[in-house]
């Protein structure tokens, strides 16, 4: 609610993302003290009764079922569970996805439609890719290929969304 506040004046903030890399023991709908969804509806609207125009961007957690991977990636839980704000067309869905150096990640559309490539259809929500990557080509490391490999897979799968 800080910059919020802070920046109410800006016309040119227009978002928040509430939270970096929800991880760990976040959960998504489980109703307890580590449920992201709830956490992240409480947040967004004590940030709307601030400024009612910015839109909030929410992030997903890292583990979700089976899935343990990359940071802020897992939006699998939003069929079950949405994030409550006084407008819920300001929510806006970000996740993170980075190459196997950053976090062991697929370089496979069919894995990313199930992670969050679902969400517009399945919620009516936007998507944004908040952050993406890995290490480039020129870094000298044992990995960069399989990284190079994700990155190129991941902006053609974005460019075909």
């Amino acid at each position: 609610t800080t910059l919020a506040k802070r920046y109410i004046e800006q016309p040119y903030m227009f978002a928040i993302d509430i939270k970096n890399e929800p991880h760990g023991s976040a959960t998504w709908g489980t109703g307890g003290s580590t449920d992201w969804c709830a956490a992240a509806g409480r947040i967004g609207t004590a940030i709307a009764e601030i400024n009612s125009k910015l839109l909030i961007f929410v992030e997903g957690i890292q583990n979700y079922g089976s899935y343990n991977g990359n940071w802020g990636v897992m939006l699998a839980g939003v069929t079950s569970c949405q994030p409550a704000l006084p407008d819920n067309r300001k929510l806006v869905y970000s996740p993170h996805a980075y190459g196997p150096y950053v976090a062991l990640q697929s370089t496979n559309s069919t894995d990313w439609d199930e992670w969050f490539g679902f969400v517009p259809t399945a919620t009516g929500r936007a998507v944004v890719v908040g952050e993406w990557g890995g290490w480039g080509p020129n870094h000298v490391i044992a990995n960069n290929n399989n990284d190079a490999a994700f990155q190129i897979s991941f902006m053609q799968y974005m460019i075909a969304r």
